[in-house]
């Protein structure tokens, strides 16, 4: 009997059908439901994939009562690499693996953080806002030569981020739960403690998973402890900062301006860091390239495949 595959997780227009061609090809039938998973209840979903064998699943909670209800389901292929959205012990009591895509989104994250950097340092925002209000005025900006960035989290993300900072001459300073002494060999990285991390980056960028220990590190007393001049960005989870906390220190000049690609629920039209000037906003769109989505829905397929053929890479596996 032919295995059902779901895909759940957002399509992009125009995006490439390798991998439904990948899956059919292996005999699977896959069904594609990636316009309206997000945004179905919790009923209607675990109804609607009642014969699902395998899941290509985006941000969709997959807690208890979901998995405890999908009785065919053998694996969950995420596609990206953050997992906070899975229960992975009721995946594990359920007997369902869970996969991500490791190694094909870690460029394009890395890029945008370059992308929010350059903006703040150029003061591109200012300079192009006085332009549309006939103001012909050139602040001051700064270099990323010599300046210094901070990861919070030096896993693939991170170390991507760190190799594309050592090309602007940036000094790098990591914070990670376990020191990564491969990464300060070859990027030339110094690991300091998270207080360090906080006191000395001029730009701060997070790049570390959602976990109780992680959720809110960033609070007010936390971002208390940077510089005035500092810049706070997010492109990993948005519960890792405390959102009023930080609404309150852009208020009050604690730091000079943050970027966020994250939220605490998503999709997210009504942020209060919408309504300050010193910051940057985007909807989720790191890894959305067309390269690195087409990477990212062959990987997810490929796990599908190679998780029935008895093998899965090991860097995609997240729970067995």
């Amino acid at each position: 009997m032919q295995k059902q595959v779901y895909f759940t997780a957002t399509l992009v227009q125009g995006g490439d059908d390798a991998f439904k061609r990948m899956l059919e090809e292996s005999g699977f039938v896959l069904h594609d439901y990636s316009k309206t998973a997000l945004h179905m209840d919790k009923e209607t979903y675990i109804q609607t994939f009642q014969d699902a064998d395998a899941i290509i699943a985006g941000v969709e909670p997959l807690d208890e009562e979901v998995l405890s209800r999908l009785p065919n389901l053998k694996i969950i292929s995420r596609r990206g690499v953050g997992y906070d959205t899975v229960d992975l012990n009721a995946a594990k009591a359920h007997n369902i693996c869970v996969t991500r895509t490791a190694g094909v989104l870690e460029y394009a994250l890395a890029e945008l953080v370059i992308s929010y950097m350059l903006t703040f340092a150029r003061k591109i925002p200012v300079m192009d806002q006085n332009m549309r209000n006939h103001r012909w005025e050139k602040p001051l900006g700064m270099e990323l030569r010599g300046a210094t960035l901070g990861i919070f989290g030096m896993g693939g993300i991170g170390r991507e981020l760190a190799r594309l900072a050592n090309v602007f001459g940036m000094n790098i300073l990591y914070h990670n739960r376990r020191r990564n002494e491969r990464a300060e060999q070859e990027l030339g990285v110094q690991y300091v403690s998270f207080e360090e991390l906080l006191k000395q980056s001029d730009f701060l960028s997070i790049n570390a998973p959602l976990t109780e220990q992680t959720r809110g590190v960033f609070d007010f007393a936390a971002l208390s402890q940077m510089k005035k001049t500092a810049y706070l960005i997010n492109t990993a989870r948005g519960p890792l900062v405390d959102t009023p906390s930080l609404v309150k220190a852009l208020e009050q000049g604690v730091i000079a301006g943050a970027a966020t690609d994250v939220y605490d629920s998503e999709p997210c039209t009504d942020t209060p860091l919408s309504n300050l000037p010193n910051t940057l906003l985007t909807p989720h769109c790191g890894p959305f390239t067309a390269g690195t989505f087409k990477a990212m829905n062959d990987a997810a397929a490929k796990n599908i495949i190679d998780f029935f053929a008895g093998h899965v890479e090991e860097k995609n596996l997240v729970s067995k």
